[in-house]
């Protein structure tokens, strides 16, 4: 990756090579084994000979660009915890992607991340829109996706007049295998130039969960920041993972990072999310491995075993059942094959929206080794509104405690591989050295139940709390689900 801060560009007759042009351990480098070391990379396909010849021009063009669409959004959000509500301003990396003035986050500004566990935040207010040379224009949010973890503002100037510079042109545009690509970053404010060009080769292209690139080398340093062709269109942003958890998995374990297509934002883009409804089948599921398909005498390149539907869900209302394999959706087979897989049908799903239908073909009868008559079923539905996640849901504060609490949401049920109808509430925030910290609950426990009370949800918790506080009892004793351990945890309030 050639790596350029803006007026230090340094060229070569042919190419250039970021370990030799960046590296201060290079400077006494011999010459002669400089030149054999860049022609052996050269030879093995690790650097493009020309990126020296379109490096300076191309620099200048990108660096204009960022110069005039890179921004720093400031914020206040508020945090809600122990009765108390506290203000928390935050200041987060932002880019111009459309004409009037749609300023893209690549951050869930409405979450914020602990220790591991994720906490909801307030919609963003006094919000200012802060550009490289320091001008201030004031602006207002507007929401997020959380698929995509990113959060959308508006540039709204003071004088009334509407939004009319520079802003980032996205493009659909499918990369070829060897094709050139850019990106720019901005570096903090102690480096003089701040803005940083790399260059790269696209290596792979891949297809699952969703369509995606790698680059060799990587980009990663510039991970949230767009990706130009030669033309200076964004083809797309470089991101860690593409929102699944294996890809995230991935990421971390072996630092490999890749561009996720303009397409993918261009939709949110031209629509910014205020709240954001996403389609919903309700199916647990299991892929239709190779091993599978041979003994149940199923072709094709893959499917889905539903394993159970949710109560009330589309996939229960239309006559899903357990047991039954998805071989089609909408005419087309699924490559599902394997767990990973997966993530590319639910992502497929949640690309939907609630109210669009699905056209479903499946095989009934397959498991039951003759017991029963294998049949093709074809089945019409139409998408429901995916249930909040955990981090949507609703919450309340126990302050006699020092315990905050949200309902419990499908999404832990399934990861945890728990019964949907189970009761009961997860701990959010366990305030430090309060009573809930002394008894040793921790956060994403499963409170069950309160001294003998079942807590069906969370408007039950808020009920019992009302009698509680006029009995005000010594102590009391939680019910708690962690792991696969049930735990029996004493807490002494303060009722004070």
């Amino acid at each position: 990756m050639t790596s350029y801060p803006r007026g230090r560009e340094r060229t070569f007759p042919f190419f250039s090579c970021p370990f030799f042009v960046n590296n201060p351990t290079m400077k006494n480098f011999p010459q002669p084994l400089y030149l054999i070391s860049l022609s052996s990379l050269l030879l093995i396909g690790m650097i493009s000979p020309s990126y020296g010849l379109w490096n300076n021009e191309f620099v200048g063009k990108v660096t204009a660009i960022a110069e005039e669409t890179f921004v720093t959004v400031e914020c206040v959000s508020q945090f809600e915890g122990m009765g108390q509500t506290r203000e928390l301003p935050r200041s987060v990396s932002g880019l111009i992607v459309s004409p009037t003035g749609l300023v893209m986050v690549l951050q869930n500004v409405e979450v914020i991340s602990r220790m591991g566990n994720s906490f909801a935040l307030s919609r963003p207010e006094e919000i200012q829109i802060l550009f490289p040379d320091r001008k201030r224009i004031p602006g207002r949010y507007i929401g997020v996706d959380p698929d995509l973890n990113a959060s959308f503002f508006e540039i709204v100037p003071s004088d009334g007049e509407s939004y009319s510079g520079p802003f980032l042109d996205f493009t659909e545009k499918v990369l070829a295998v060897g094709e050139e690509v850019a990106s720019c970053r901005m570096l903090p404010e102690e480096y003089d130039p701040r803005l940083d060009v790399g260059f790269a080769n696209v290596s792979t292209v891949l297809t699952k969960p969703r369509k995606s690139y790698m680059t060799q080398p990587p980009l990663s340093p510039f991970n949230g920041y767009p990706v130009f062709n030669k033309e200076t269109k964004v083809v797309g942003m470089v991101l860690a993972d593409d929102g699944s958890a294996e890809s995230a998995a991935l990421s971390m374990l072996t630092g490999q990072i890749s561009i996720q297509p303009s397409e993918r934002f261009l939709k949110l883009i031209e629509n910014p999310p205020t709240k954001v409804e996403k389609g919903w089948l309700g199916i647990r599921m299991e892929p239709l491995t190779q091993d599978l398909a041979e003994i149940w005498d199923i072709s094709g390149p893959g499917g889905i075993i539903v394993t159970s539907t949710v109560r009330g869900s589309p996939a229960e209302e239309c006559g899903l059942m357990a047991e039954d394999v998805i071989t089609e959706i909408d005419g087309s087979e699924l490559p599902v094959r394997t767990y990973p897989d997966l993530n590319w049908f639910r992502l497929k799903v949640r690309d939907l929206e609630p109210g669009d239908r699905l056209n479903i073909k499946l095989v009934r009868g397959a498991s039951s080794f003759g017991k029963e008559p294998v049949e093709t079923k074809t089945i019409d539905l139409e998408l429901g509104i995916s249930p909040p996640s955990l981090t949507e849901a609703e919450s309340i504060t126990l302050p006699e405690i020092g315990l905050k609490i949200r309902a419990l949401t499908l999404d832990v049920l399934f990861a945890r591989r728990l019964p949907e109808t189970m009761g009961g509430v997860i701990a959010d925030f366990v305030e430090s050295a309060g009573p809930a910290d002394i008894g040793e609950l921790k956060e994403n426990d499963i409170i069950l139940s309160i001294s003998g009370n079942d807590l069906i949800d969370l408007n039950s918790v808020g009920e019992l709390f009302v009698e509680l506080r006029e009995e005000k009892p010594k102590e009391l004793i939680l019910h708690v689900l962690r792991g696969n351990s049930r735990l029996f945890l004493k807490v002494v309030p303060n009722w004070n």
